[in-house]
């Protein structure tokens, strides 16, 4: 090929740049403005020297440089797998295919929610250092819920992984995903991680391929591998898939005998017990939320509490025993107060006693250490207080076992209401408060709580305004998976609204303001119902505390 022709369409880079001297850097302030090409000359250009006007030149403020955040809460650096080496590279090859994912996760109860986070994902790469941040998120918030990982064993594998696969061919790398899965979302509810959804779709489709290989439900490592996956499903909309996936772990537990527990010493017999207890966790939590009976009685486990590990940190093994505490009084408050048949099996002083439990509790809860620093609410102590004025609640609001409260459990009702309200509110502004359906279906309780209250004027209206705007701001928080919380903040807004425009206080005849107020709080409570009922929220609380409320 002719050099010379070649060489003809070659763009030839100057050897240094010759400002013309005559011309000005930028372009003038009318061309810009009217944004036309302008010719740039000092004396003048075209643009405004063919219509008679004055030529201006300013120069461009040099742009100010972003600030290097310095402080720990800044977010993470996603983009660093691009210049260090990666830990994990995935490809879009390594996604299962949707046959195969669909056709085990329907089989396992869950909806199209989860269904479509299957789909091919294409993930970025990942670093070491942002695998390690996913699992140590998961180790400092959900392991103390559920123990039955030894974390110690864990990192010292972990910390050996030059590199990970793709995809996941044994339980070990089924572990690692999901744990990772699961501690990303960690990370974004706090807001350390712009691409949290990427991340655990991609995490969570690798072990859905995996067990999409073939499973049974009798060992051990497969109930393990069910318990990550319902901790996972947390955030999907709808509770009842992780109540049906629940369903297999708790039939496979007792399959296995894990709740006769497993006697000697030994590393092995202890993490079985954990495996336990975790299972016993998320029963009475599931339970606890959803208003339902309790999978695994108490009269069917005889299972020693869990021994501290050599390795493990007092504070941890602290908070997991003073969690299993309070699973253990929220499942007698679900099996003495909110069994079918309690009024013929238990008696009204069982509140009394669950109540001074629940004082113990509260009064025996772990110190939080003075160098902790991590964004688990297990540290706070606003959590404890939060979670002890929540089951005080449920221990004063209409149940089987007390269908009709008395004027003073009412007022106590009502001020427990409050309280509870107040310190949510205090953990949501800390991003301490966990946006998933566990969550959301509490605080509805807490909601339809609130409704009784006001509705038999066991709240003061005037002086619980700010508590009912925390409703408000809560439930919008979920609106964005929930559109039903969106429907049943705006009726919470329009009692505020009643409230202001109805005055107790009000010039004229007392009885009427107070009926026509009591009007509309029956008819907000209504509502509010409604919405559940329409948008299929089981809540299976009795259904009198919705239908006798005194008019």
């Amino acid at each position: 090929m002719d050099s010379n022709l070649v060489s003809r369409f070659k763009i030839q880079k100057p050897s240094s740049y010759n400002k013309d001297s005559s011309k000005n850097r930028y372009s003038c302030t009318k061309c810009r403005q009217l944004k036309k090409k302008c010719t740039k000359e000092i004396s003048g250009c075209y643009n405004c020297s063919r219509y008679s006007r004055q030529c201006t030149y300013l120069d461009r403020k040099a742009s100010i440089p972003k600030p290097v955040p310095t402080e720990p809460s800044a977010l993470l650096d996603e983009t660093a797998a691009y210049h260090e080496k990666p830990f994990l590279v995935p490809s879009p090859s390594s996604s299962p295919s949707a046959s195969e994912s669909h056709l085990l996760l329907q089989s396992l109860g869950f909806s199209q929610w989860v269904l479509n986070k299957t789909d091919t994902v294409v993930c970025p790469p990942i670093t070491k250092e942002l695998a390690s941040k996913f699992v140590e998120a998961y180790f400092k918030h959900n392991h103390r819920s559920y123990p039955f990982i030894c974390q110690s064993a864990f990192i010292q594998e972990f910390s050996k992984l030059e590199s990970l696969e793709d995809s996941v061919t044994n339980y070990f790398g089924f572990e690692i995903f999901m744990i990772m899965a699961i501690g990303c979302t960690t990370l974004s509810r706090v807001g350390l991680l712009r691409q949290e959804d990427i991340y655990s779709k991609f995490f969570s489709s690798q072990c859905v391929k995996f067990l999409s290989q073939g499973i049974t439900f009798t060992s051990v490592e497969t109930i393990k591998m069910l318990l990550l996956l319902c901790i996972y499903s947390f955030f999907e909309p709808q509770g009842l898939q992780t109540w049906n996936l629940f369903g297999q772990v708790a039939r496979a537990t007792i399959s296995s005998g894990l709740n006769k527990g497993v006697k000697g010493g030994g590393l092995d017999n202890e993490m079985k017990n954990r495996l336990f207890w975790s299972i016993h966790n998320m029963d009475r939590l599931l339970s606890i939320s959803l208003g339902r009976p309790l999978t695994i009685d108490e009269y069917d486990i005889d299972v020693p509490v869990p021994a501290k590990l050599d390795d493990e940190e007092n504070f941890t093994y602290k908070t997991i025993v003073a969690i299993i505490n309070l699973r253990q009084i929220e499942g007698l408050i679900i099996k003495k107060l909110y069994s079918i048949r309690a009024r013929d099996i238990y008696q009204q002083k069982e509140i009394t006693q669950i109540n001074d439990q629940l004082d113990q509790w509260l009064k025996l809860r772990p110190n939080r250490p003075e160098n902790l620093k991590f964004f688990s609410f297990h540290g706070s102590d606003v959590w404890y207080l939060a979670r002890y004025y929540h089951n005080l609640m449920l221990l004063y609001r209409p149940s089987y076992l007390v269908p009709r409260p008395t004027i003073t459990e009412l007022n106590s009702l009502g001020d427990y209401c409050l309280q509870s309200l107040s310190y949510t509110h205090k953990l949501f502004e800390a991003k301490l408060l966990p946006l998933n359906w566990i969550t959301l279906y509490r605080f509805l309780t807490v909601c339809s709580s609130v409704l009784y209250c006001l509705c038999n004027w066991s709240i003061d209206l005037n002086e619980s305004k700010a508590e009912i705007y925390f409703l408000v701001e809560i439930l919008d928080a979920f609106s964005a998976n929930w559109v039903f919380a969106s429907k049943c903040s705006k009726v919470v807004k329009n009692i505020v609204d009643n409230i202001l425009e109805v005055s107790l206080t009000a010039s004229g005849d007392e009885f009427s303001n107070v009926k026509l107020l009591s009007s509309e709080l029956l008819g907000a409570s209504s509502a509010y119902h409604e919405i559940l009922s329409d948008n299929s929220i089981d809540i299976s609380f009795p259904s009198y505390l919705y239908d006798e409320l005194i008019p």
